[in-house]
């Protein structure tokens, strides 16, 4: 039975998000050589004691929208509280169908991997104590 719920619910999410998600906006620049946009849909946080909380970014106040300038090899998020943050990518690679990038922020380690076919997004923050798990969609500015 939860199988079945989890199928259905995979399937709905796929419908609802392929039509954002286009064949040539996201087979094209999502490999680190360009701006890329990255909307955050969902953030499941979670305490060392096993406590966990799933929500939307403004939750937590983390980004819903973050940018990765190529160039500069940083990413930008924007707060719904207003703060905006800048981080710099430490490490970006491109592994089988996915850029992977990483970084340091606010003695947190940050990982976000991005389907290069796909543009969907997962993202960790990982701090003393507390962990963040993220999923989105993204695609080339």
């Amino acid at each position: 039975m939860l199988k079945r719920k989890c199928s259905r619910l995979v399937a709905a999410c796929a419908v609802a998000v392929t039509p954002f998600v286009s064949s040539a906006v996201s087979a094209a620049g999502l490999d680190g050589s360009s701006d890329t946009v990255c909307a955050v849909s969902h953030i499941v946080a979670c305490l060392e004691d096993g406590t966990c909380l799933q929500g939307q970014a403004r939750d937590f106040d983390l980004p819903a929208l973050i940018v990765l300038d190529a160039s500069k090899k940083v990413m930008r998020g924007t707060h719904e509280s207003g703060h905006k943050g800048v981080s710099p990518v430490k490490n970006m690679e491109v592994s089988g169908d996915n850029l992977v990038l990483q970084g340091v922020e606010n003695s947190r380690g940050w990982t976000i991997s991005i389907n290069t076919k796909t543009g969907h997004m997962s993202g960790s923050g990982v701090g003393d104590g507390i962990s963040f798990l993220a999923h989105g969609t993204c695609t080339a500015l």
